[in-house]
């Protein structure tokens, strides 16, 4: 993309990942039923353990604090998003399942978490499942009006049915260490990769009169799904 002086271009894709499917009979009858745990992640794990690779893979960045712009495709290599510009590694990233995406590589939001492990194996399990969240990044541009955070989702895919509870959420840190909702999309059957473009403003009002500051040094954002727990399922 054409990124202008000053301006933050975030890009990158959200999208489902496919859930593989077992069948389990009983009096004559098949039911279908997503996958408990990651293989692809438990494959990969298994290989570091076996080629004690687990050292060998570390990464220096070049700063803590990352300048403008910040760009990722997930086209790197590897399960796990980028150390240098997250600081968590829940999702899962793939190049495998997407559905017609604009880029190669994805990062898949589900109810595993980063072992490959349903974060809880009660069926009836649901919360905050996967998060994905930047590191600092310095705004310090007060008043400047060319800041946007942009980023492609797309819900389901190959996966399994989503619910409208099931959702993907966007929040930004603001200047006093608070995170603020500004986006949220609900559940949905398999569609397009769609684009958000939106304007991350110094200052905002809220509706109980408070200041909020998102041009300073040390600004995050993060996404999450909310899901079932209990293995591959609610995809984005």
């Amino acid at each position: 993309q054409l990124i202008m002086k000053r301006n933050i271009f975030f890009y990158f894709l959200i999208y489902l990942f496919f859930s593989p499917v077992f069948s389990f009979v009983a009096e004559a009858q098949e039911v279908l039923i997503p996958l408990q745990y990651n293989p692809v992640i438990k494959q990969a794990l298994k290989n570091e353990r076996e080629n004690n690779l687990g050292s060998a893979k570390s990464i220096t960045c070049p700063n803590d604090t990352l300048s403008l712009p910040f760009v990722d495709d997930f086209s790197r290599e590897g399960i796990y998003p980028y150390t240098c510009l997250w600081e968590d590694s829940a999702v899962f990233i793939n190049d495998d399942f997407p559905v017609n995406p604009p880029t190669i590589g994805v990062a898949t939001f589900d109810g595993v978490d980063k072992y490959g492990n349903p974060y809880n194996p009660a069926l009836t399990s649901y919360d905050t499942a996967d998060v994905l969240t930047s590191k600092p990044i310095d705004l310090d541009f007060p008043g400047d009006t060319t800041i946007w955070l942009s980023f492609f989702y797309q819900p389901q895919g190959l996966g399994s049915n989503m619910q409208v509870r099931d959702s993907l959420v966007l929040e930004l840190l603001d200047s006093n260490q608070t995170w603020h909702r500004v986006w949220t999309k609900t559940g949905s059957a398999t569609a397009p990769f769609t684009q958000e473009i939106i304007s991350i403003r110094d200052t905002i009002i809220s509706a109980s009169h408070d200041t909020i500051i998102y041009h300073y040094r040390g600004f995050r954002f993060r996404f999450m799904n909310y899901a079932s727990l209990y293995g591959m399922v609610d995809q984005w």
